[in-house]
């Protein structure tokens, strides 16, 4: 079993967080393979109000992602902009690609990873009208849906969140599983990388 940990908090995208959730979620419905799959805050929230006005419950609340195999941070103005100034968070955040696990991020959720230090000299990606700030924090810019430099992928924009979900299958699970999710959630669009 894999356990993935999607971060949110108020502002957050839906489709950012959901779009991941339900790939990884599915993983069970087509194969013998369980990813445990969980939305986390930081914060310890009871409810979170996503960008466009979605409440969710998150599963859980972490201070430390260490029992997480998988981080996962999605974007969203102002969830990304409290993130950027968030110490606490960007420390935790950082302390977990020390431990040389797979962190991953949605659209501009790859900006909290690299004020956090994360895509020093990496490629990576984010939405097309962040890609200068990117530079700005220190990463090397790449127009992809999405980008794996290490221990770190990257996605686009907000739809890319299933193309990372996909992803995440083929690198932890195979190319096999990939398609055959891929082809489950009927996501014709999806393309080698």
């Amino acid at each position: 079993m894999v356990k993935v940990c999607i971060l949110v908090d108020d502002g957050v995208e839906e489709l950012d967080f959901v779009g991941v959730y339900e790939v990884l979620a599915d993983v069970r419905k087509v194969s013998k393979h369980y990813v445990d799959v969980m939305v986390v805050t930081f914060r310890g929230k009871d409810k979170v109000k996503c960008r466009n006005g979605l409440i969710i419950v998150p599963h859980r609340f972490m201070r430390d992602f260490s029992e997480c195999r998988v981080l996962v941070i999605p974007g969203g103005r102002d969830f990304v902009e409290n993130a950027l100034s968030d110490e606490e968070l960007l420390k935790a955040i950082r302390r977990f690609y020390e431990q040389k696990k797979l962190i991953a991020s949605v659209c501009t959720g790859s900006l909290i990873l690299a004020k956090a230090g994360i895509l020093k000299g990496k490629k990576a990606t984010t939405h097309h009208l962040r890609m200068n700030m990117l530079r700005e924090l220190g990463a090397i810019p790449v127009n992809k849906r999405v980008v794996i430099d290490d221990n770190v992928i990257t996605s686009g924009g907000i739809t890319a969140s299933i193309d990372l979900g996909l992803k995440l299958v083929e690198v932890l699970l195979g190319e096999e599983l990939r398609n055959k999710i891929a082809k489950y959630i009927e996501y014709h669009c999806y393309r080698e990388q």
